[in-house]
């Protein structure tokens, strides 16, 4: 349980430091995080040596290809504080996948991001009603904010038209606590790879 919060802050953590970091260098110690997750991925940065040399470059160029959508441009490659959180994000992602199911649910008192008082759709009683579901939309809101500090006025515009469609679809889910999982997972990855 303790590791699972530790994890929850942690990405909460990472998420504004990524956001503040913009183009600033990474530790050695960032680095070499950065090469092993891109070495565990099958990206070959030419060694976890804590060094953000070109084998380093050319991993980090090849995952942004992969998770590119398809028909938009890829992002040029840089060993930065927002590459950290775009890879670590999809090792975690994947690393939770491999594990097996998520750890049981925090007995902590989670809040969503919207005022539970004022939530009127079986979609927001649901996600009041649910500790997991409630962490989502918490994790998923401060996502959201920090893309969008780091967007001009036409990015934010698109972020928002992604959030609109992202609630059209999660309040389609009704009360099925399932398929709102699913909708913000869905939807956090595709902003991650998005912006």
């Amino acid at each position: 349980m303790r590791r699972s919060i530790l994890h929850v802050v942690l990405t909460l953590v990472l998420v504004m430091s990524a956001a503040m970091a913009g183009a600033q260098s990474l530790s050695r110690k960032d680095v070499r995080q950065l090469q092993f997750m891109l070495t565990e991925m099958g990206y070959r940065p030419g060694g976890i040596d804590g060094v953000a040399g070109q084998g380093t470059l050319r991993a980090l160029q090849a995952f942004e290809n992969d998770i590119v959508a398809p028909g938009a441009v890829p992002e040029q490659a840089r060993i930065d504080g927002t590459a950290l959180f775009r890879v670590r994000f999809k090792y975690d992602r994947n690393h939770r996948a491999v594990s097996g199911p998520p750890p049981a649910p925090v007995r902590t008192v989670v809040r969503p991001s919207f005022d539970c008082a004022r939530a009127g759709t079986p979609t927001e009683l649901a996600i009041c009603a649910d500790a997991n579901l409630a962490q989502l939309d918490s994790q998923m809101a401060a996502q959201y904010q920090s893309i969008r500090r780091r967007l001009s006025n036409a990015g934010r515009a698109r972020l928002l038209e992604e959030q609109r469609g992202f609630l059209r679809g999660r309040d389609a889910c009704g009360a099925n606590a399932g398929c709102i999982n699913n909708a913000y997972r869905f939807h956090m990855d595709r902003i991650a790879v998005m912006f």
